[in-house]
């Protein structure tokens, strides 16, 4: 009965060294994959002495020793990190980072009740832009009496004042951005509806 267990154990010790190997391989191919997007020399170097140790300890089907399992694993965590850095570096590279916007007024239109005067925004700094797939969010704080809209682009929004505006309301307009790393940019302008000018004064609205 106890060599019975002796072999059960074995068995069960066999086959969570196998997975743990397993599972040690799958890590590397994930790594691999991440790495063909960065191609970064020294963590190859690394990953290429991983698969062979590892290729030789299966191949071999002997046990890996503690030592061996605490060295591999410590570096893959190495590979990791510099995996995370390099792409972390990348997607800043790739979608510059916006720190806030200036909203400005573009139509000269009055800020009146029947008027839809239009704004933009412009990434701070200079030459920033949103990433494709990620727009800007407007929001007005009187969604009754200056609703804004925005458009393809997220970065022009046209606010459509009813007829009913009320004359003297403050809104605020805010966009709001994510990066990618997290990072939130905002800019806002705060408007003030005045009376609409006499009917015999035409003012043409541009489209």
């Amino acid at each position: 009965m106890r060599k019975t267990d002796r072999g059960g154990l074995k068995r069960k010790r066999e086959s969570e060294r196998r997975d743990n190997e397993q599972a040690n391989m799958i890590r590397l191919a994930h790594l691999s994959d991440l790495l063909d997007e960065v191609a970064e020399p020294v963590s190859w170097d690394l990953l290429g002495l991983l698969t062979v140790e590892l290729s030789n300890i299966v191949s071999g089907g002997r046990t890996m020793t503690g030592i061996e399992k605490h060295e591999i694993e410590r570096r893959l965590e190495q590979i990791e990190k510099i995996v995370e850095r390099i792409l972390h570096i990348v997607r800043h590279l790739e979608h510059p980072h916006i720190t806030s916007f200036q909203i400005k007024e573009i139509t000269m239109l009055p800020i009146a009740p029947g008027f839809s005067p239009v704004y933009t925004a412009t990434p701070v700094p200079a030459g920033t832009f949103p990433a494709p797939g990620n727009l800007p969010v407007w929001t007005s704080s009187d969604t009754v009496n200056a609703p804004v809209t925005a458009d393809v682009t997220g970065l022009v929004a046209t606010v459509a004042i009813p007829a009913t505006a009320v004359v003297g309301t403050v809104f605020t307009l805010t966009i709001t951005y994510t990066n990618a790393d997290g990072t939130v940019a905002t800019g806002t302008l705060s408007q003030t509806i005045v009376a609409a000018p006499p009917a015999d004064i035409t003012i043409a609205q541009t489209v």
